[in-house]
């Protein structure tokens, strides 16, 4: 339900109202449609943008510039993407709650604490209209919650992960922690 409302939200704020409210999402979009043409170098880069001080592109712009170079230019999927991130992350939050936080097993139908996290952050106003534009907030917290969430899978007690899980998330975790 989450992601369908982002969805929604998303094809609704694409008409070019997100350009009002959300100045970082044009300049992303710029600057990684930018980055996403062949001929570009940082030198072109910083006399185009009158960069002479800073000419570096973010991490949320060079994986802009990868769906740009893919897709075409195409904002929508972009925003598409960010939705799916941001429902990712109350996913991990959920599964954080249940795996790691829960003292007992939950096998009765009430509306858990996980359950209605989850719900909150699924529906949460601000959450949905920033995770439908193009921010590199909906990425920034989903590599947050994924260190967290692989984090534990390594070092709590409660993980009943395998070994070679545990190996696995530990590359997961620095992986997320690098993209913090």
């Amino acid at each position: 339900g989450g992601l369908v409302l982002r969805l929604i939200v998303a094809i609704f704020m694409s008409s070019g109202i997100k350009y009002y409210f959300v100045l970082d999402s044009l300049r992303y979009e710029a600057n990684a449609w930018l980055l996403a043409q062949r001929w570009i170098t940082t030198d072109l880069y910083k006399v185009l943008a009158n960069a002479s001080q800073s000419a570096s592109f973010n991490l949320y712009e060079i994986f802009l510039s990868g769906i740009f170079q893919t897709f075409g230019y195409d904002p929508l999927l972009a925003t598409f993407i960010n939705s799916l991130f941001s429902c990712l992350t109350v996913v991990l939050i959920y599964l954080i709650q249940v795996e790691f936080m829960t003292e007992k097993p939950v096998t009765s139908r009430v509306l858990t604490p996980a359950l209605f996290t989850a719900i909150l952050l699924g529906l949460y106003p601000s959450f949905v209209i920033w995770s439908a534009t193009n921010v590199r907030d909906p990425l920034y917290f989903l590599a947050c919650i994924a260190f967290f969430y692989f984090f534990f899978a390594i070092f709590s007690r409660k993980s009943q992960a395998k070994p070679p899980f545990k190996i696995l998330s530990l590359f997961l975790c620095v992986l997320s922690f690098w993209t913090v």
